[in-house]
């Protein structure tokens, strides 16, 4: 939920949103009856995802590892962090 959050604020900032609005569509997503996970294992395997593809932040690499803990693929629009794993991993695919 921290991208999740993240993207609401900005789109706020951004004016593409109200302030009230981010709230809302925060609230719906946190209804949504997802299941979280952030234990410590899974901290550190981002951090190691983060490290060895040379990342420049753990958020993406937590996608990786929650995607690689329950093998499953993953699609992004982010070419940076398709481009950066590509070559090493075949279950993250580019979303175009």
């Amino acid at each position: 939920m921290y991208e999740v959050a993240n993207a609401f604020h900005r789109a706020s900032i951004a004016g593409q949103i109200t302030p009230d609005e981010a709230e809302e569509f925060l609230e719906r997503a946190l209804n949504l009856g997802l299941r979280l996970y952030g234990d410590a294992s899974l901290h550190r395997e981002a951090l190691k995802i983060a490290q060895k593809y040379n990342l420049p932040a753990t958020y993406d690499a937590h996608y990786l590892a929650l995607t690689e803990r329950f093998t499953v693929n993953i699609s992004t629009a982010d070419k940076r962090l398709y481009n950066a794993v590509k070559n090493s991993i075949d279950w993250v695919y580019f979303a175009k």
